[in-house]
């Protein structure tokens, strides 16, 4: 470990630990900063961030503020005079007085090729979008999030199986790689920002009710939601439970047609209807068919289609939603 940089580290979820690793490999991570515990899991245990238990791990103190809006928590960061400040997934919007604290720069490492799918869900956003690439871009901050200058970008494509999982997963290893390269690159002088160019698009908080399916939409897209809501929220739709009522049923994996005639012209199916329960599940949507192959009905593990069909009784005809 280099102690040329010190370092506070501002991350959070699992996909922020490859970054904090090599950042502790590369320089003198001298804090991480990170969310407070919060209850998990059916039995609500207070649960600490992945990268608190990453810090502990490398014996690197941890703060978790309620709040970085405090005088108490500008104090703490303060103390330390670090050279970086480094953020990765944090959670929060850093102030404005938190980014003048560091003596050579704050650093923040987004997975998108900015401008594209600024804010705070870019992994879901390219994938719903249909992109074909996606990336990691390193940036100067500023009080606008996601504008400031980039300092290094990187494409890789995205393949399609991609879930928001898999592909965050590959984005966390990249993350970590540029921001070495990138804090190396700024203390050599080889490195220098340049402003972001082109269009900027948004990405927004994920909400559980985004993954609610809207069967009137096109195969292709509802296929995208399967993806791109995959680990959480989880594209879902309701159906008809054996002893009345309805019950939610997380789709997890699916493929769409959308060329294909699943009736005669004068019996155009009902967006949403079952077309076929006998191996697979296929559903009407407009335009096109989703074949799905993978779920998860509530209060259940998930399962293959086969199995679940075993034991729902889901007749064609029968419309889900």
């Amino acid at each position: 470990m280099s102690a040329e940089a010190s370092i506070v580290f501002f991350g959070s979820p699992e996909a922020a630990v490859p970054a904090l690793r090599a950042l502790h490999e590369a320089f003198n991570v001298v804090l991480v900063v990170t969310q407070p515990d919060r209850p998990a899991g059916r039995g609500r245990r207070w649960t600490p961030p992945p990268v608190k238990s990453a810090a502990l791990e490398l014996g690197i103190p941890v703060y978790q503020p309620n709040s970085l809006h405090c005088s108490d928590a500008l104090v703490t960061l303060a103390a330390v005079q670090p050279d970086f400040l480094v953020v990765l997934a944090y959670g929060e919007i850093l102030p404005a007085d938190a980014l003048s604290l560091p003596r050579i720069a704050p650093v923040n490492a987004h997975m998108s090729l900015l401008p594209r799918h600024r804010g705070p869900s870019p992994v879901s956003a390219a994938i719903l979008a249909g992109d074909s690439h996606t990336g990691v871009s390193t940036m100067r901050m500023e009080r606008k999030m996601d504008t400031g200058p980039l300092f290094l970008s990187k494409s890789v494509p995205i393949a399609p199986a991609d879930t928001a999982g898999s592909l965050s997963t590959r984005l966390a290893t990249l993350a970590a790689e540029l921001l070495v390269a990138t804090l190396k690159g700024i203390l050599d002088g080889s490195l220098s920002e340049q402003p972001q160019q082109g269009e900027p698009s948004y990405s927004r908080i994920l909400k559980k009710v985004d993954g609610l399916i809207d069967w009137n939409a096109p195969a292709a897209k509802i296929e995208r939601m399967t993806r791109a809501y995959f680990p959480w929220p989880a594209a879902f739709t309701c159906f008809a439970a054996p002893g009345g009522g309805r019950r939610m049923l997380r789709i997890l994996k699916s493929s769409a047609d959308e060329c294909r005639n699943v009736k005669p012209a004068a019996a155009v199916p009902h967006p949403g209807e079952v077309l076929s329960a006998a191996t697979s599940l296929e559903v009407a949507c407009a335009p096109g068919v989703l074949s799905i192959s993978r779920v998860q009905p509530e209060g259940r593990q998930p399962m293959c289609i086969r199995d679940f069909l075993n034991g729902h009784r889901l007749l064609p005809g029968t419309v889900l939603g």
